[in-house]
């Protein structure tokens, strides 16, 4: 876990503001229950002005963006036949979501498919997608041709 240094800083600032202020509040005879009231709400304020990183959005599933344009890149490259209607994902699988810019995530998606007869085709996908649409660009789609295992040493 990384710790941004100048949000830090800038509430660590905001604590020293708030207790002098609440110090200069008490000093001056004023009510010691307004400078306390005053103190809950400037530090509410701080806490709700901290950054909030929103969650990599959930585009997988059996119905999601990448299976549906792989589904369909996949009829329309003869790997399918386009009136086929018993193939359905089996196994969807989010291998990274990268965050590139403001509420904007690359996502790879692993996806099997597979038909009534046990036949699976096998691919990996690559789009952006925010929190708002999942469908921020197009689907680049890669068929599977063979798992090559991996080396041991």
């Amino acid at each position: 876990m990384t710790t941004n240094l100048s949000a830090s800083h800038a509430i660590l600032d905001g604590i020293s503001l708030v207790k002098m202020c609440f110090f200069k509040w008490v000093k001056r005879g004023q009510d010691k229950k307004w400078g306390f009231s005053s103190l809950v709400l400037v530090a509410a304020t701080m806490v709700l002005a901290l950054p909030v990183r929103a969650a990599s959005p959930d585009c997988g599933g059996e119905n999601g963006w990448a299976v549906r344009m792989a589904l369909t890149q996949l009829k329309n490259n003869g790997l399918l036949p386009p009136e086929r209607s018993d193939v359905s994902p089996v196994n969807v699988v989010r291998l990274a979501s990268e965050r590139i810019g403001k509420d904007l995530y690359r996502q790879i998606y692993k996806i099997t498919f597979a038909d009534k007869a046990g036949n699976t085709i096998e691919v990996l996908t690559m789009n952006n997608a925010s929190n708002v649409e999942c469908s921020e660009s197009g689907v680049e789609v890669f068929v599977v041709s063979k798992d090559l295992g991996s080396i041991t040493q």
